[in-house]
């Protein structure tokens, strides 16, 4: 999710931000003032107030937004999107600034992965990403993280409960600095709003696809003995990161896949069922007052004290039934109650069935996973026909999204909802191509000008 950022803010008024308890920088004996700056760090942001050259005030911060929202202790935790947008919503509040008007000018975009093995393992199997080789992160050791800067961005692979300090197990924070923001305009983010919208928001995986994709694993604990001598050559000289230095791109890609077949033999870093795992949870997840944000206001001078008159809240929250004071939940298809560890056999007994989502046979209850008729059953031609016919069907949707992403056009988009079709006209950007959108989808017509 999106953490680090630097963003910049025009205030032509000069009005309420000089209102706020600024610090100044002076010199040590004749304690005259440096300059007319105004500093200030709150909630792991660093703020600094300046004269626009073009008049008013300008309103420069940079620091952790998943930080401010942990009230600056941290950001070793998960960061969810709907925290995201609760943080900018407090932050805009509380500094009375609006969201559009909050230019970014720079943005990390990572994730804390939970890995089941030490965090060490992956740090001395990554070679180098691309052509460049990795640095450390600190001058001390290869324990607590990686970097490799590029022109416009940097990939950073570190350990999170080394570097932040806090107690997080087997965290791997994964994350992409972005240092120009050219490299991210396809996204169309520019302000502190665009960060509130889902659908411009979630593409940003692909920066962590992409930069994964081009990191070199190795496999240290591997017993070469099993290969042959050129085989053994080969994976040594792989395994060098000033090897790929000397590659061109085409070189590159018929190196990795020689040495893809070289790892089969052993068991390297696998990171990115992780990286597509977290990244879903972080928008799914819904959040309820695990941790709100105070309306704190003392950096700003308090003027009116008075209690304030609130009207009637409704309550909209889902009650859930409690027994022994642990509740009951469904979990793959069974009643199970923690305390009592008792299992409904009735819910058992009758699973679920299942249909093909392109011809509409039942699957059985065999394999829960399945979505298209199966070969054994219906024969190979069959169960062909179903998978080409849902793979055209979303290959036509892309080809008309990407022809109204080009010609800056709307689409009006069918779709399946609790058995009933809905349409909806949305803008290009606007659509969020996952899968599970994809699946919903029945047809999608182009509006023109």
């Amino acid at each position: 999710m999106v953490d680090g950022i630097q963003i910049c803010y025009h205030d032509c008024a000069r009005s309420h931000l000089l209102e706020a308890d600024w610090q100044a920088l002076f010199w040590d004996k004749s304690l005259v003032r440096v300059d007319d700056n105004r500093l200030m760090k709150f909630r792991g942001l660093d703020l600094k107030l300046k004269n626009s050259k073009n008049g008013g005030l300008a309103l420069l911060v940079s620091g952790s937004i998943h930080k401010y929202h942990n009230l600056g202790e941290h950001n070793a935790d998960q960061f969810t999107f709907e925290r995201l947008v609760q943080s900018i919503d407090s932050f805009t509040d509380l500094f009375s600034i609006p969201a559009k008007e909050c230019y970014i000018h720079g943005i990390e975009v990572g994730l804390n992965l939970i890995l089941e093995y030490p965090v060490i393992r992956v740090l001395k199997n990554v070679v180098c990403h691309a052509y460049k080789p990795f640095s450390f992160l600190s001058e001390r050791s290869i324990r607590n993280g990686i970097v490799c800067t590029h022109s416009k961005y940097r990939v950073k692979v570190y350990d999170k409960s080394k570097v932040s300090g806090v107690s997080c197990g087997n965290t791997l924070r994964f994350e992409v600095a972005i240092d120009k923001m050219e490299k991210i305009a396809a996204y169309q983010i520019k302000t502190l709003a665009d960060l509130q919208d889902k659908y411009k928001v979630y593409p940003l995986i692909n920066l962590l696809k992409d930069a994964l994709n081009d990191i070199v694993f190795t496999d240290s604990s591997m017993n070469i003995r099993i290969l042959s001598e050129h085989e053994q050559k080969q994976f040594l000289h792989f395994s060098n990161p000033k090897t790929w230095q000397t590659l061109s791109k085409h070189q590159r890609c018929r190196a990795k896949k020689t040495f893809k077949k070289l790892l089969a033999n052993g068991n390297p870093p696998n990171l990115f069922p992780i990286v597509i795992k977290t990244w879903d949870n972080l928008f799914r997840e819904k959040i309820e007052a695990d941790l709100p944000q105070p309306l704190d206001n003392g950096c700003f001078k308090m003027e009116a004290l008075e209690t304030a008159t609130f009207g009637q809240l409704e309550y909209t929250g889902q009650k859930l039934r409690k027994e022994f004071g642990k509740s009951i939940e469904i979990n793959a298809g069974f009643l199970i109650n923690e305390n009592l560890n008792i299992i409904d056999k009735e819910l058992a007994e009758k699973p679920e069935n299942r249909f093909c989502i392109s011809c509409g046979k039942s699957l059985g209850t065999t394999n829960p996973k399945r979505k298209f008729c199966s070969p054994k059953k219906y024969g190979n031609k069959a169960a062909k026909r179903c998978r080409n016919k849902q793979s055209n069907k979303k290959r036509d949707f892309k080809r008309l999204i990407q022809k109204a992403i080009a010609k800056d056009l709307y689409l009006v988009i069918s779709y399946k909802e609790n058995g009933c079709v809905y349409s909806d006209i949305l803008h290009n950007s606007e659509f969020m191509t996952v899968k599970e959108t994809w699946d919903r989808i029945e047809k999608v017509c182009l509006l023109e000008k």
